[in-house]
């Protein structure tokens, strides 16, 4: 039996946190831990809670009144690295997307999507290491990539010499959003291949997860 996913949401609309908590809370491997109207609430309640009922993943809105989504995901990252947090907002701009990613988001979703691609990409997260992405998202972060200029490109290889140029092809594509199975499939190798890459890619900059690995490319102009 798969181990119930726990779930929280933050989200300044009631309308919304009611309708997604019922929406979310119909699948049997998703409990929703908790509802939460502001950014402060939710921190706040978080020092409340034992570690065991920590939830395993956040969705959380961007534009909210007491604190933005952003800063909320930087403030509790650096308290509770192993919460994964999930963008889930109305906004599609660029200048969101980078911010979010920047403070260790694990992923970007529209309020439009479907509730059942919400789950997915739910599951996914925690269970494959994906990083979820609206498909609108998805294009506009692998179009940036793809625009940024080669100059930049050649000061990356200068400064992360020990990794491959498949590995960084990896990278670029992890910041684009896609999960194990999108890579392998654009790259033409297996899961366990690229699963392989990463592990190995992960070892040479001395770092344990994907968060970690889109500041870095941050840092060196991937993004």
């Amino acid at each position: 039996m798969k181990e119930i996913i726990k779930v929280a949401i933050v989200d300044d609309s009631k309308v919304t946190l009611r309708n997604l908590a019922e929406l979310i809370d119909y699948d049997k491997e998703i409990k929703i831990s908790g509802t939460y109207s502001r950014a402060r609430i939710f921190l706040d309640a978080m020092k409340r809670i034992d570690k065991s009922e920590y939830p395993d993943v956040v969705l959380t809105d961007i534009d909210m009144p007491d604190m933005n989504g952003v800063n909320m995901i930087l403030v509790a990252k650096a308290q509770y690295p192993e919460i994964k947090f999930l963008i889930l907002t109305v906004h599609d701009d660029e200048s969101f997307l980078f911010d979010a990613i920047k403070v260790g988001a694990s992923g970007y979703l529209l309020k439009d999507d479907k509730i059942s691609i919400l789950i997915n990409q739910i599951k996914t997260l925690i269970r494959d290491g994906g990083a979820p992405m609206s498909p609108i998202i998805a294009r506009k972060t692998l179009d940036l990539v793809q625009r940024i200029p080669e100059s930049k490109g050649k000061v990356i290889s200068h400064e992360l010499p020990e990794l491959t140029e498949r590995e960084i092809e990896i990278l670029k594509l992890m910041v684009a959003g896609h999960n194990y199975e999108q890579i392998a499939t654009i790259i033409h190798v297996t899961k366990n291949t690229v699963k392989k890459h990463i592990s190995n890619m992960y070892n040479k900059l001395h770092i344990s997860s994907k968060a970690q690995a889109i500041k870095i490319a941050n840092r060196n102009g991937l993004i």
